[in-house]
C-alpha cells in the first residue's frame, strides 16, 4: 500500500525534505539499508513484532491476534499515537486503514507510524490553526485504494458565486444532449446530481473548467465536508430510490460510491427494473439496456457540446490549425479538451508565456487527433499557502436537483490544490483536497 518516499523522490531527481531525511535516519537505524523497497522493509519489521522475542522497543500487546484481520493491533496502536489522523475500519470481516497521517506529503508505512517522533507529521497539533495532512484511503478491502492527500481547512465559496453556478446549470440542462434516461423523461434534467469544477474572482466573476454530470467522489466529499453529508442527506429523501451499477473495467478500484447509495451487480440490475447509477464508459454497450432506469448519464457521459452552446469554448477546425497554427492564442494560454472524455483524458493545457517546443507539438498532435478537440481560453486557479508554499486550487461544487421545487440546489463540496506553477489540478499525487464551505 505505501510507496517508498526516498525511491520516489531519487527517481523523480527531487531534493528530499529535512523530515524525510530524519525519517530515513530513524529507518536506518532500525536496519534498513536503504535499497530496499521501505513497504517490503516495513513488513519485514512487523512479522518480527509478532514473533516470541519481539522488539522491545515495542509495547507487548503487538503480537497479531489470528482470530482478527491482519495487522489490526498495530493499527491500534498507531491509532493511540495518531488519533483522529490515523483511522480504521472494519468492512464486511476484512480490516482497512480510512486515513493516515503524512510526512512532506508522502504515507509512511505501518512500521514507520509505529516508532517515529510525532514531530515529523506535517502540520500536527491542528489547534494551531494551520490544520495537519492526512492521507486517507477510499475503496473496499479487496479492492485497491484511492489514495487523496487531505488537508483540514475550510474554504467558504461565496453567495455570488453559489448563485452565478445556479444561474449557469439553469442554461446548461437546456442545451445537453438528452438520451431518454430517466432523469431526463421523468425531470427533465441530465442528472440528478452534477459538480462545478471552476474558480470564482471577485471582479471577474465565475471561470468553468468543467461541469461533471455524473461525477465521482461524492463519498469522499462526504468525509471531508459536514455540510455536504447534511444538505446530500436532506436532497435524498426528495429522491427515488436507486442503486450504483459498477463496469467490471473499474474493478481494480472500489470507488466511494457504497458510501452514500448501495451497489448492485449488472447481472443482478438485468433482472428487475430497479434505477441506478450507471459507472461504464460511454463505450461499454452493455450498459445501454439501462438508459431508461438511469438517474444520470449513460452513453452521453462527458460529451463537452454543452460548452460550445454556452460560450465556454468553440470547436476547433484541425486543417486550418495545421495550415496555420499561430492562430492559436499561444502568448494568452488555452485549454485544449476532447469532445467527449472525462478524468482529464486528452486535456493539454498551455500556460500563458509557454514556450515548450515539445508541448507545442503535443497541443497540435492533439488538435489533429480523431476525436476532436474544442479550445477553451486559460482560466487561472486560485491561489493559497500552504506550509508556507504556493498552491493553485480550484473549486468542485456539487448541486443536486430538488424534484419538489424543481429547481438546483447548491450542497458544497471541495477545493483542490496542487504545488504552483502546476494548472492542471485534480487527480495527480501531489492533490491536496479540503472542505468548501458554503457562505450562509
Amino acid at each position: 500500500m505505501y510507496a517508498s518516499a526516498y525511491e520516489e523522490y531519487r527517481a523523480q531527481g527531487r531534493a528530499m525534505s529535512e523530515k524525510l531525511e530524519k525519517l530515513n535516519e530513524l529507518r536506518r537505524s532500525w536496519g534498513w539499508d536503504g535499497v530496499q523497497s521501505a513497504g517490503k522493509w516495513s513488513k519485514a519489521m512487523l512479522a518480527k513484532c509478532g514473533c516470541q522475542e519481539g522488539l522491545l522497543h515495542l509495547p507487548q500487546q503487538l503480537k497479531p491476534n489470528k482470530e482478527q484481520p491482519r495487522n489490526i493491533e498495530f493499527w491500534k496502536e498507531i491509532e493511540r499515537r495518531f488519533p483522529s489522523v490515523f483511522t480504521w475500519e472494519i468492512r464486511k470481516g476484512k480490516g482497512m486503514i480510512t486515513s493516515c497521517p503524512t510526512v512532506d506529503g508522502d504515507c509512511p508505512t505501518l512500521f514507520d507510524l509505529l516508532v517515529m517522533p510525532r514531530d515529523l507529521v506535517d502540520q500536527w497539533a491542528p489547534e494551531t490553526g494551520g490544520g495537519f495532512f492526512k492521507t486517507m484511503l477510499f475503496g473496499k478491502p479487496w479492492h485497491q485504494p484511492w489514495v487523496v492527500q487531505t488537508l483540514s481547512r475550510t474554504v467558504s465559496v461565496s453567495k455570488e458565486a453559489t448563485a452565478e453556478c445556479l444561474g449557469l446549470l439553469s442554461e446548461w440542462q437546456k442545451v445537453f444532449p438528452g438520451e431518454g434516461t430517466f432523469a431526463q423523461e421523468k425531470f427533465g434534467v441530465p442528472s440528478l446530481l452534477v459538480r462545478l469544477d471552476c474558480v470564482w474572482r471577485k471582479g471577474t466573476g465565475l471561470g468553468v473548467y468543467e461541469i461533471e454530470e455524473r461525477p465521482a467522489g461524492v463519498g469522499i466529499t462526504l468525509t471531508l465536508n459536514q455540510q455536504f453529508r447534511t444538505l446530500l442527506s436532506e436532497l435524498q429523501k426528495e429522491w427515488p430510490e436507486f442503486f450504483v451499477v459498477v463496469s467490471p473495467r473499474r474493478a481494480k478500484h472500489g470507488g466511494d460510491d457504497h458510501l452514500w447509495i448501495p451497489e448492485i451487480s449488472h447481472s443482478e440490475v438485468l433482472k428487475g427494473n430497479r434505477l441506478v447509477l450507471v459507472r461504464a464508459d460511454p463505450d461499454e454497450l452493455s450498459f445501454h439496456a439501462l438508459v431508461s432506469r438511469s438517474v444520470s448519464t449513460v452513453a452521453t457521459k462527458g460529451l463537452k457540446s454543452y460548452g460550445r452552446a454556452l460560450g465556454l469554448w468553440k470547436a476547433l477546425a484541425p486543417q486550418e490549425v495545421a495550415r496555420n497554427p499561430e492562430q492559436l492564442p499561444w502568448e494568452e494560454g488555452f485549454c485544449i479538451k476532447p469532445f467527449q472524455g472525462s478524468k482529464t483524458r486528452g486535456v493539454v493545457i498551455w500556460k500563458p508565456g509557454e514556450k515548450s517546443e515539445v508541448k507545442k507539438r503535443q497541443v497540435l498532435a492533439r488538435i489533429q487527433s480523431p476525436e476532436g478537440a474544442y479550445i477553451q481560453p486559460f482560466i487561472p486557479p486560485m491561489r493559497m499557502r500552504i506550509k508556507g508554499k504556493p498552491y493553485n486550487y480550484i473549486f468542485r461544487i456539487f448541486f443536486g436537483y430538488s424534484p419538489k421545487r424543481k429547481e438546483w440546489i447548491a450542497l458544497g463540496g471541495n477545493w483542490d490544490a496542487r504545488p504552483a506553477p502546476e494548472v492542471l489540478i485534480h487527480g495527480a499525487l501531489d492533490t491536496v483536497a479540503g472542505a468548501a464551505i458554503l457562505a450562509e
